[in-house]
């Protein structure tokens, strides 16, 4: 919603330049007290013809100006994500998996994505394969394309995730206890078991994890892989 109030208060702003630019002709050659103006000579006539198009030009050049700042706004990649789905294709640079609800949709991958396996290595783009249950993290670009930075492979089955990838907030970290508190923008609120993966995560942090519940009627989860969204010591939806 800020973008688009950025967008529209630049465009706005640019426009203003151009109608002022127009109403302060019109106003002069409007005034009652000007001298009452000579004929006009084909002379005045070309020089009108000039300055009409001087005013196109400006209001091109707005124009040109406002799709520009559009293109810088829009195109940039800014908007966090973390989609869970199946591999359905893999290409040259991209991948495409099926999500929870049967959306298809595109993953680029390049040379700064880590992928994690399901003992936790770091692979290489070759070791995805058709039919792998991956949670892609990333940006969202101007095509809708998933820029990721992050791809875990996990084991689960893909309707298991349905709801255990959650993107929350760290709240708190018992000291004495092997217990963290995690709460999503809905205010679901999940106990989770810390590990050695987990010791540098701090109160306040915003992450994306995957969870794994420890029983059916019990609020405890163990934690499968995450990743953190907010730098460390910074006070502070997937498909």
């Amino acid at each position: 919603m800020k973008k688009f109030i950025k967008i529209f208060t630049y465009i706005l702003f640019l426009v203003s330049l151009s109608s002022l630019n127009h109403q302060s002709v019109k106003a002069v050659m409007l005034d009652p007290s000007s001298p009452t103006p000579a004929p006009i000579t084909e002379e005045d006539k070309i020089i009108e013809d000039d300055n009409d198009k001087d005013i196109d030009s400006i209001r091109q050049a707005v124009k040109d100006k406002v799709k520009e700042k559009i293109d810088q706004i829009i195109s940039k990649p800014d908007q966090k994500l973390g989609w869970v789905g199946q591999i359905v294709q893999i290409e040259s640079g991209k991948i495409s998996i099926d999500c929870l609800y049967k959306q298809t949709r595109n993953v680029l991958v390049d040379e700064d994505t880590v992928i994690i396996n399901t003992k936790r290595q770091t692979v290489e783009a070759d070791q995805l394969k058709i039919d792998q249950i991956v949670l892609a993290m990333g940006y969202i670009d101007i095509e809708s394309n998933l820029l990721a930075k992050r791809i875990l492979i996990t084991n689960e089955p893909l309707e298991n995730l349905k709801n255990t990838i959650v993107l929350a907030t760290v709240t708190d970290i018992s000291q004495t206890t092997t217990v963290m508190t995690l709460v999503t923008k809905d205010r679901q609120v999940f106990q989770v078991k810390t590990d050695s993966t987990t010791k540098d995560l701090v109160k306040n942090q915003k992450i994306i994890a995957i969870l794994k519940s420890e029983g059916q009627d019990s609020n405890n989860w163990q934690i499968v892989d995450f990743k953190v969204l907010t730098p460390l010591a910074t006070p502070t939806q997937t498909e």
